[in-house]
């Protein structure tokens, strides 16, 4: 569950609850309805509410503004938001429901700093409100400042230490600490005074997920190339997670990739055995190194390594630096990637992606590519289906421009076990063509 939409719970009950409705003057049942659709999502239709509510009425209760400031925050228009809750603010500035709701839409538009200084504004007005102290830990935890969570959710359990939710936000910065067992035992304890809290039940579960779990996971299939047909066992992997954050892997890889100008100009199907570590710095960037060997019939083997840094910039938008080197010095890349994922609706998703790859053994060389993928996920089912298109660019040779396009489905059969099935084809270097048809199978416990 991402921030915004925990805080999302916190100010229904000012709107629901709140004495201002039953007091306002004009369209009660109108302004109901608003609420109702905001709520529900429905923003477009509770604005179009809002404004006739406004053209009945020149000078509006606060719950009017109020209401329609957290319409536009949720649609994420929060200058417009901004505007309802300092109308407010410009007739009474300690009133505290309008300082709280331009403290959320600051924090929702990821302004994290300046949200810190409005909390802080809404405790001066009223000190030991609790929807401001537990906005400024949320709002702590997704600028990923630990410290300053730590410091006012332990604030928290002083000022509420029967809140369910206050024993959860200790959990959240456990986390943050990497203090799993820590969060765990939160978790339990917020279940323990309210069972039916479901982002504690979500946040226990992705615990138990994550430590100490091993996934297992195989494919078999067919991979035919311009070097001849062959099936059997196309892909091995095993993981070890120690937690959210870090894992170790071994894996076998028996299907020819060929935008590798190297293999696909001898024409060889090369298994390549590796192992890596993935660590997790914090919630925004992971490094992870892989050390592997390429198995050659005719020719030396070929030791590779890979250095992979990613980072976070959104929960959209992803940035990546990998740098590949081995022992023949045919493979010396750097490849910059960006990936940003253009979510449609909660089942549907558009991912687009650039790599620019740079090959440092040879002068004037490097790789363009441009990637579009799309995901449909509905409940346990998920399919991914993709293409792409390289532009390359070399002094002396003039390739083929490699592209190709891919499809995997993930599918519950049993419990922890999952199916999987593959497709992917290739448009190489040297006009070979690459096709890997494979069913998988994965485990998780």
């Amino acid at each position: 569950m991402s921030v915004k939409e925990v805080l999302v719970f916190l100010p229904l009950s000012i709107l629901v609850y709140s004495n201002h409705i039953l007091a306002f003057q004009g369209s009660p049942t109108l302004l109901e309805e608003a609420i109702q659709l905001s709520q529900e999502g429905y923003y477009e239709q509770a604005e179009a509410s809002f404004q006739i509510i406004e053209t009945e009425r020149a000078n509006q209760d606060f719950a009017f503004y109020i209401a329609r400031g957290y319409n536009f925050s949720w649609w994420g228009k929060y200058e417009e938001a901004k505007v309802n809750f300092n109308k407010i603010l410009q007739k009474d500035a300690k009133y505290v429901d309008a300082i709280i709701g331009l403290a959320y839409t600051t924090t929702w538009s990821e302004d994290y700093p300046a949200a810190v200084h409005i909390y802080n504004r809404a405790l001066q007005a009223e000190p030991g409100n609790r929807t401001a102290y537990f906005g400024l830990a949320y709002n702590y935890l997704a600028a990923d400042n630990i410290a300053g969570a730590r410091y006012i959710v332990d604030q928290i359990q002083n000022l509420f230490p029967t809140d369910a939710e206050g024993i959860y936000l200790d959990g959240l910065t456990a986390i943050k600490e990497l203090q799993p067992e820590k969060a765990r035992q939160s978790f339990k304890a917020a279940l323990g005074l309210d069972p039916s809290f479901a982002s504690a039940k979500e946040q226990l579960g992705k615990l138990v997920k994550s430590a100490g779990s091993w996934e297992v996971e195989g494919w078999y299939g067919i991979n035919e190339n311009n070097a001849g047909f062959e099936q059997g066992l196309r892909r091995m992997h095993v993981q070890y997670q120690f937690n959210n954050r870090d894992l170790i892997y071994i894996l076998f890889d028996n299907s020819l990739i060929l935008d590798n100008s190297f293999l696909a100009s001898v024409e060889r199907i090369a298994p390549l055995y590796a192992a890596g570590f993935k660590y997790g710095w914090n919630d925004k960037l992971f490094s992870k190194i892989e050390i592997g060997r390429r198995d050659f019939q005719e020719i030396p083997d070929q030791a590779l390594i890979n250095l992979e840094t990613n980072y976070f910039f959104s929960n959209r938008l992803i940035g990546k630096l990998i740098l590949q080197f081995d022992d023949r010095q045919t493979e010396q890349l750097g490849l910059l990637g960006i990936s940003v994922d253009l979510g449609i609706s909660d089942h549907i998703s558009i991912e687009g992606t650039f790599y620019h790859n740079e090959n440092f053994t040879i002068d004037q060389t490097f790789n363009r590519r441009y990637q579009l993928s799309g995901k449909l996920l509905v409940k346990n089912f998920e399919l991914v289906l993709g293409g792409y298109y390289d532009t390359l660019q070399n002094a002396d040779v003039a390739f083929q421009q490699p592209a190709g396009m891919f499809a995997i489905s993930t599918f519950p059969l049993y419990k922890k076990l999952k199916g999987k099935l593959f497709f992917n084809y290739d448009r190489g270097f040297f006009n070979n063509n690459n096709t890997v048809g494979a069913l998988g199978l994965n485990y998780n416990f």
